[in-house]
């Protein structure tokens, strides 16, 4: 989806782009649902809801995605439109 708006990475009925996680890569959580450690610091999701669409993605960010069964196996290359696992993805 590098390169791409939020618009144009949308597939109706397989995917959507519905969260970008903006926290700092080496501050991130290895998985959005962990629960963070009890340091007494406050630790923030980071997580951005409300996409302008024209938001273009770049190689660092991280999203979160709703996606139907189908679509879910197209993005992992197992599916029979796989196509975003090619060069121009």
């Amino acid at each position: 989806m590098e390169g791409r708006t939020i618009a144009e990475s949308f597939r109706p009925g397989a995917w959507r782009v519905v969260a970008l996680d903006m926290t700092e890569p080496d501050e991130r959580l290895p998985d959005l649902a962990a629960t963070p450690a009890h340091d007494g610091e406050r630790h923030g999701t980071g997580l951005v809801w409300g996409l302008h669409p024209g938001y273009v993605l770049r190689r660092e960010d991280r999203v979160v995605l709703a996606a139907s069964r189908h679509g879910l196996a197209e993005l992992l290359g197992r599916g029979p439109h796989s196509r975003l696992r090619t060069a121009d993805a």
